[in-house]
């Protein structure tokens, strides 16, 4: 039982660290994914072949507590490949919404996305903002989809099959006050709001998609780059309320409150291993894994998760403090049913 869970018994205790044998457990989460996709890929060949730079931490990581610390959490990555690339389908077209007011019904797996230059002004300035602070991988990314099938487009998604993609519709019009709405429709038309829509769908899934490391850490950096980017761009009237102060990204309350330069920032976009050691700290990596491995098996709230990561920035330079968080969060091991100790 949990309860009688000691953290301290041999079977219990790292031989070492996450982070100095890093390269080993990467290499070994690599083997073991070709090994459980390519079966999976048998049924599903859109299943990736190979894991994906923005999950590899996750897995590398499941594997280092597993096999160190006798320890794995139940969770949507233990589940069956060809069963989540089943479900796939049918639990995203659950969450497909469009805008009943304006006639845009939920996209049409089967439909063309409408061609728009708005899209590709919006996706160029994307590009650009991220081009222009350094940020590895970018070239040739976020081209205009219009054309392409829905379907296709919800597809190309890092997440896949684990989870649908974020962006399920242009909910983000009626979060608007009125006053609001009726500015995109005057700027935009109704034809732009689905442009808006594809933009923020596209912008999101490809940067996650050339993103490298721990994907919770990677989520958090996006966010940190997406606020600033509306700010530059002075794009918050279609994604702030401006009569409740509402922002429509649940991160901007945290990561605005967090400064990184120029290089820190290129340092988390290239591996959020590095960028989080010359940020926070050797120990820092180790213990926001745990973090992010405790949200998945339901331990820690994502908004828990959001007071973790933040407060490791805005105590970068205080070992006591990071000394505490790492104490309580290992003590969250206890409160979560899905914990469970491996065979010995």
């Amino acid at each position: 039982m949990m309860s009688e869970l000691d953290l301290n018994t041999p079977g219990a205790t790292a031989r070492g660290s996450f982070r100095e044998e890093l390269d080993h457990w990467r290499s070994l989460a690599r083997s073991e994914w070709q090994v459980r996709a390519a079966m999976a890929r048998r049924q599903d060949p859109r299943i990736a072949e190979s894991l994906t730079g923005y999950f590899l931490d996750r897995f590398a990581f499941r594997l280092f507590w597993g096999k160190h610390r006798g320890l794995e959490i139940a969770d949507r990555f233990t589940q069956d490949l060809e069963e989540l690339s089943r479900s796939w389908e049918s639990r995203h077209l659950k969450l497909l919404h469009g805008v009943p007011s304006l006639g845009i019904a939920p996209s049409d797996f089967h439909a063309p996305i409408p061609e728009s230059a708005l899209l590709s002004e919006l996706l160029w300035r994307w590009r650009s903002f991220l081009t222009e602070r350094g940020l590895p991988r970018i070239e040739g990314q976020f081209q205009n989809p219009g054309g392409q099938r829905w379907g296709e487009f919800y597809l190309d998604s890092v997440l896949y099959p684990f989870y649908t993609p974020v962006h399920a519709g242009p909910g983000f019009y009626a979060r608007l006050s009125p006053a609001q709405q009726s500015e995109v429709l005057r700027r935009h038309g109704i034809p732009g709001v689905t442009a808006l829509y594809a933009f923020l769908a596209r912008s999101h899934e490809e940067t996650h998609r050339v993103q490298f490391g721990e994907p919770l850490l990677c989520e958090y950096l996006l966010a940190w780059l997406w606020c600033r980017f509306l700010n530059q761009e002075e794009l918050w009237y279609w994604q702030r309320n401006d009569q409740t102060g509402e922002s429509f990204n649940i991160e901007a309350p945290w990561v605005l409150r967090v400064e990184l330069s120029r290089d820190e920032v290129i340092a988390l976009f290239t591996d959020t291993q590095v960028g989080i050691t010359a940020v926070c700290g050797p120990r820092a990596y180790e213990d926001l894994c745990l973090a992010a491995w405790l949200f998945d098996g339901k331990a820690l709230r994502y908004r828990e998760y959001l007071d973790v990561v933040t407060g490791y920035f805005e105590h970068r330079a205080d070992p006591s403090w990071q000394e505490g968080a790492r104490e309580r969060l290992e003590a969250r091991l206890l409160l979560s049913p899905r914990v469970r100790r491996t065979a010995d």
